[in-house]
């Protein structure tokens, strides 16, 4: 879980992990993130081993945990929003699109290649992808259902309120406090619409 093939490998799980870990670890508070990130890396690796035919083929890098953390990243933040790269022929361009829609893209990806390839062929586990993603979906819904820390219940208990509004307000308005949870009317009727790289390039030029 901690080598990786080479820079290119390594950059990528981070930018994946950058993306979709922020908000999970949002949510769990750090100690619950790094439990569900050891547990999905570790059952991913599981996984290959059981399934890959050839026992002598060698496993680097984080995906297993990475594909965990994008697993409890549909079960927690299933409203939010991220931007990604879209390209098609001659257009490229920056869109925003739910989370949801990118990651089950991902995973049937993984489905079709575990299915169509071995890791020998393309040098890539995919096995380990959907290990590490099961994984991160049980851990992420037995958290939420009993673990889940009490300042981040409030995401889950005003239904009145879309979800992604919830979460944006709580980022917004410093709910993450030693202040009891705002009511609901006190929530925004239309928050601005942000993702992670939104905020990242914010807080980097407000620094600035």
């Amino acid at each position: 879980m901690f080598l990786h093939g080479d820079i290119f490998h390594l950059l990528f799980n981070m930018l994946f992990l950058f993306v979709f870990g922020r908000g999970v670890e949002d949510v769990l508070g750090y100690r619950r993130f790094a439990v569900l990130y050891f547990i999905s890396g570790w059952f991913g690796s599981v996984l290959f081993s059981l399934m890959e035919s050839n026992p002598y083929i060698p496993s680097v890098g984080a995906s297993g945990a990475i594909s965990g953390v994008l697993g409890a990243y549909l079960v927690l933040l299933p409203g939010y929003k991220v931007t990604t790269l879209f390209t098609y022929w001659t257009v490229v361009r920056l869109i925003t699109v739910p989370a949801k829609v990118i990651i089950g893209i991902w995973i049937a990806f993984q489905f079709l290649y575990a299915l169509l390839f071995s890791a020998i062929e393309t040098g890539v586990a995919y096995t380990a992808h959907l290990g590490g993603i099961a994984a991160g979906v049980v851990v992420a819904i037995f958290v939420k259902k009993y673990f889940l820390p009490e300042e981040s219940r409030f995401l889950y208990e005003t239904p009145k309120e879309s979800f992604f509004q919830r979460y944006h307000s709580q980022l917004t308005d410093g709910i993450y406090s030693s202040s009891p949870p705002y009511k609901q009317e006190s929530l925004p009727k239309n928050p601005k619409v942000s993702d992670p790289f939104e905020d990242f390039f914010r807080k980097q030029n407000d620094d600035v």
